[in-house]
C-alpha cells in the first residue's frame, strides 16, 4: 500500500512540474480567429490580427484591413431611410478601400418593436455590403435598425458584430 502511494506521489509531482508554452513558439499569444461583439451601438471599428503568428506584424499592419460596420435610422416625417453596411478599408484613415474574400450586411427594422422590414447584401471579393430600406413611420412612432455584419478575409481573425440604429 505504501508503495502504491509513494508511486501516486511521484507521478502527481512530475506532472504538476511539467509546464507548457502557450503555443508552439513558447512566446507569442495567437489571435482567436473569430471575433463576435453583440454591443448596441451605431457604429464600430476593427483592424483584424494575422492569424499566423509567424509573419511580420509590421508589413500586415501596413496591407491589413480596418473595417467598419454602421446601422442608422433617420427619422423623417412619415419616412424613415434605414441603412445597415458594412465596408472594408485599407487602414484608419478609410481613405481607400480594400477587398476582402466576404462581406455581408443584414439589417432589420422595427416600428414600435414590431417586424416593419429587412434586407440582405452578401459580397464576394469586395469591400461595400449595405442593405437599405424605406419605412413609413407616423411622426409619434419609434423606428429602429438592427444590423448583422461578416468580415471574412483569408488569414486574418473574421469579425462578426452587430450594431443598433434608433
Amino acid at each position: 500500500m505504501k508503495k502504491a502511494l509513494a508511486s501516486i506521489a511521484i507521478i502527481l509531482f512530475s506532472v504538476s512540474s511539467i509546464s507548457l508554452p502557450a503555443n508552439a513558439s513558447g512566446n507569442d499569444i495567437i489571435p482567436s480567429a473569430v471575433v463576435v461583439d453583440t454591443e448596441k451601438v451605431p457604429h464600430k471599428e476593427f483592424q483584424p490580427q494575422l492569424l499566423d503568428n509567424q509573419q511580420n506584424t509590421l508589413k500586415a499592419a501596413a496591407v491589413g484591413p480596418h473595417w467598419v460596420a454602421d446601422s442608422s435610422c433617420d427619422e423623417g416625417y412619415f419616412s424613415d431611410n434605414v441603412l445597415s453596411y458594412s465596408a472594408s478599408y485599407t487602414d484608419s484613415t478609410k481613405s481607400t478601400r480594400k477587398q476582402i474574400d466576404r462581406i455581408y450586411a443584414r439589417l432589420t427594422v422595427y416600428n414600435e418593436k414590431a417586424f416593419a422590414a429587412s434586407g440582405t447584401d452578401d459580397q464576394s471579393n469586395s469591400s461595400y455590403a449595405g442593405a437599405t430600406a424605406s419605412v413609413h413611420f407616423n411622426p409619434w412612432e419609434d423606428g429602429e435598425s438592427y444590423g448583422t455584419h461578416k468580415f471574412e478575409h483569408a488569414g486574418y481573425q473574421s469579425w462578426y458584430p452587430e450594431t443598433y440604429g434608433d
